[in-house]
């Protein structure tokens, strides 16, 4: 995501894994209801509004709506803890991140440069929501970023985490395969099979370099996210591979495509017999 985040900057498995899966509102629903899922989540909403010192017009905003654990549906203290930890330091770093693009929103405000910004009732935002996937050893959780920082449109980005449900831990990619740099490759040959087989690069004239931005899918950057289907979703935002027209890229990754490189704690995590 290396193109993305300088864009950003500079603006400012053999069987099913379905047991719940969906947004963050369906998720906290099917979860208190009692469903098959392990982990109850509850989605917890944080939104704050930045006026400007003149208090003449709203300048900003963030509303994010982050994953939780409750110690009453969890027997493990710690396990509730660890992971209520994880989401209280993730929203701390995109507060004071906000809180600085909004000094940033305030100073070019007070410069009167670009004030028909929010002469219409337009203001800068940051928004967070979140979609989930659980199954009885493992919870995918993919974020979904927009931030808008004046202009035409505002900009869409992705991060995910899985965490271990029985042993309560966050887990990574990397963790499940003794071989990944087999897995890395066969992943972005089944990315590049698909591009050609849907003549993608020309239907959404990709860049020259697309590429070395698939083959580096398993750097961390890319939001890994294991569906109802038990297949793993790898999406590329906008402006990665191509122009913002083109919108992001996402692609689907079968079980017999990355099962073979699955150690014996990866298949048990992706249910892979």
């Amino acid at each position: 995501m290396k193109r993305t985040l300088s864009l950003i900057a500079a603006a400012a498995v053999g069987c099913s894994l379905l047991s719940a899966c969906g947004n963050a509102g369906e998720a906290a629903g099917m979860n208190s209801a009692g469903g098959s899922a392990s982990l109850p989540i509850t989605t917890r909403v944080f939104e704050k509004e930045y006026q400007s010192v003149d208090q003449k017009v709203l300048l900003g905003k963030y509303s994010y709506s982050l994953p939780y654990l409750s110690s009453d549906d969890v027997s493990s203290d710690t396990v509730v803890e660890r992971f209520n930890d994880n989401t209280d330091s993730m929203l701390q770093e995109e507060v004071e991140g906000w809180e600085q693009a909004m000094e940033d929103a305030q100073n070019y405000y007070d410069r009167n440069v670009g004030s028909d910004d929010w002469r219409y009732g337009s203001h800068w935002s940051d928004e967070i929501t979140y979609e989930t996937c659980q199954t009885d050893t493992l919870l995918s959780i993919r974020y979904t970023h927009y931030i808008y920082t004046g202009g035409a449109h505002g900009y869409a980005y992705y991060t995910g985490q899985l965490f271990a449900v029985k042993e309560g831990y966050f887990v990574t990619i990397d963790e499940m395969t003794d071989d990944p740099e087999g897995l890395s490759q066969a992943v972005s040959d089944e990315i590049m099979r698909q591009i050609e087989d849907g003549d993608l690069a020309v239907q959404y004239s990709y860049w020259n370099d697309y590429a070395s931005y698939i083959d580096d899918w398993m750097n961390g950057d890319y939001s890994i996210f294991f569906n109802e289907a038990g297949e793993m979703e790898i999406i590329f935002p906008a402006y990665e591979l191509a122009s913002y027209a083109a919108g992001p890229q996402a692609f689907s990754i079968s079980p017999e495509v990355y099962g073979t490189y699955c150690n014996e704690y990866g298949a048990v995590l992706l249910g892979l017999s």
